[in-house]
């Protein structure tokens, strides 16, 4: 058995933010690179799920990183089957990307009595209010990568072990998401949903405006109005489907569309 405690994270940003908070004690933190907020999950089956990625991204963009992809994933599930004194899961039920790495991770574990979580969902536990207008708010974050160290430190106190309830909630939760396998998977009210590949396409086509405008603001905006209260997805789903709308006649397009940052787009009057 590993001594130390194993710190689990689902986002890169997010092992680093753990990583950097507990540097000083004894402990390894590791991430899935794997977003299952995307992609298929009847079987987590990589080779199937880099070659969703790869169709994804334009121009064969995400090719060059799908062996690095398997190999991090792999090492991945193979490092949370070690056994250690101890595991910390982080994640929080905002973000999709950590809400069903978590699931996935917990549908894998047979033996939860080295296991606690640290959620993130309601606030972040330990952490006082903060004052902004001379009134106290709380603190909510929507990903462990965006937490200060100083958080992670507060939080880190309040890790628990699940109950044997909230284990069979999750995994019946995930049972379900995989049954549906659906290629895209969202938040509302703190719930994972299943949802067609087109559901955020009225939102992207209200952000193309009547003149030419760079796909890397479109996609951006999109972002930021899918994030005021969660975490939904990333930038590759969003830019995917605005090229599904270039294709399909809703938008125009000028330059290169294997980069978001040298093509241009604009609403199309038919």
């Amino acid at each position: 058995m590993h001594t130390g405690t194993q710190h689990i994270t689902f986002s890169d940003s997010g092992r680093g933010t753990v990583r950097y908070a507990l540097k000083e004690t004894d402990c390894t933190v590791i991430s899935l690179p794997d977003d299952l907020g995307i992609g298929p999950i009847q079987f987590y089956d990589i080779r199937k799920r880099i070659d969703f990625f790869t169709a994804l991204c334009p121009g064969g963009e995400f090719a060059r990183y799908a062996d690095e992809m398997k190999a991090l994933s792999e090492q991945f599930w193979e490092s949370v089957s070690e056994p250690y004194e101890k595991k910390v899961v982080w994640f929080s039920r905002r973000s999709v990307m950590e809400y069903a790495g978590f699931l996935q991770f917990l549908s894998r574990q047979h033996d939860l009595s080295r296991i606690e979580v640290v959620d993130l969902t309601d606030g972040i536990p330990g952490v006082d209010a903060e004052m902004y207008g001379g009134k106290p708010y709380k603190i909510v974050t929507d990903a462990v990568g965006a937490m200060k160290p100083e958080w992670i430190c507060s939080a880190l106190s309040t890790s628990r072990p699940l109950r044997d309830d909230e284990a069979a909630y999750y995994c019946a939760i995930w049972a379900r998401l995989q049954d549906e396998n659906t290629n895209l998977r969202t938040l509302w009210r703190g719930q994972l949903y299943s949802a067609d590949d087109d559901f955020y396409d009225d939102v992207i086509c209200s952000l193309v405006p009547d003149v030419w405008r760079y796909a890397a603001r479109v996609v951006g905006e999109a972002l930021g109005k899918l994030s005021d209260e969660y975490h939904q997805t990333g930038d590759n789903f969003i830019y995917s489907r605005l090229l599904h709308l270039v294709d399909t006649g809703e938008i125009r397009c000028k330059g290169n569309r294997k980069a978001m940052r040298f093509l241009e787009v604009k609403r199309n009057h038919r």
